[in-house]
C-alpha cells in the first residue's frame, strides 16, 4: 500500500535516529529479548560488509565504558544481535521494500 511505502521512504531516509529508535522487518523478527553487552559480542550492522565487535562500535562512536554496560542489548530468539541502542540496526532484520510489518523499537532514558 501507499501507507507502507511512505514509511518505508521515511525509515531509509534517515527520519529516525538510530538512538532512539529503529524500524525492524516484522516478517523476519518474532521475538525479542534484552540483555546486557558483554565482551565479545558481534555482528553485522546495515552497512557493513560484515560483523564487527560492539566493543569496537562503541569505540568508533565514542561510548563511555559506563554507557556501555548501561545500554540494552536487542536479540532474536536465537540470540543474534537486532539492535543496540545508539549503533544501527542487524543488516539482516532491516526493512525492505517488500516489507509489510514493521516493528518500531524505542529507547528511551529515564
Amino acid at each position: 500500500s501507499s501507507a507502507t511505502a511512505e514509511l518505508y521512504e521515511k525509515i531509509v531516509s534517515g527520519a529516525y535516529k538510530d538512538t532512539e529508535v529503529v524500524a525492524l522487518d516484522g516478517d523476519l523478527v518474532k521475538e525479542f529479548y534484552v540483555r546486557n553487552w558483554k565482551d565479545g559480542d558481534r555482528y553485522q550492522p546495515i552497512g557493513f560488509a560484515n560483523e564487527k565487535k560492539v566493543k569496537q562500535l562503541f569505540s568508533e562512536r565514542k561510548v563511555e565504558l559506563k554507557l556501555r554496560k548501561q545500554v540494552p542489548v536487542i536479540t532474536d530468539a536465537t540470540g543474534k544481535i537486532l539492535w543496540i541502542p545508539g549503533l544501527p540496526p542487524a543488516d539482516y532484520a532491516k526493512v525492505n521494500p517488500n516489507t509489510k510489518l514493521f516493528v518500531f523499537l524505542i529507547y528511551k532514558k529515564k
